[in-house]
C-alpha cells in the first residue's frame, strides 16, 4: 500500500492511501485539472525531461497549441528571411547595373 504525507495551513498532517487513478495536473495555462494515470507511467512517459519543464506545467491542448503557435513564428520568421535575401540581391543587382 503507497501512502501519500499531506500537510494543510494549518500544519496537520494527513496520510492518504494512493491508488493510480489518484494523481492529477493542473495546468498553469488554463488552469485545467487533468488525469495523469498512473504515476509510475507517468515517471515513464517523461523519461529525461527536466522537472523545472512545462511538460510538467501544461496540458496537453495547451501545450500542442503554444508548439503550433511557435512552428507558425518559425515558419513566419523563416519567410520573412527569404524575402529580405530577395530585396538584397534586387538590390544589389541594381547597384552593379548603374555602375
Amino acid at each position: 500500500m503507497i501512502l501519500l504525507r499531506t500537510c494543510d495551513e494549518n500544519g496537520k498532517v494527513q496520510f492518504v492511501t494512493v491508488k493510480n487513478d489518484m494523481f492529477y495536473l493542473e495546468c498553469k495555462h488554463c488552469g485545467r485539472i487533468f488525469p495523469i494515470g498512473s504515476i509510475c507511467e507517468f515517471m515513464e512517459e517523461l523519461g529525461n525531461e527536466n522537472f523545472d519543464s512545462e511538460v510538467l506545467d501544461w496540458c496537453e491542448d495547451c501545450l500542442d497549441e503554444k508548439y503550433e503557435r511557435e512552428d507558425r513564428y518559425l515558419k513566419m520568421l523563416a519567410q520573412a528571411k527569404e524575402v529580405d535575401k530577395r530585396k538584397n540581391s534586387l538590390i544589389s543587382k541594381d547597384d552593379s547595373i548603374d555602375d
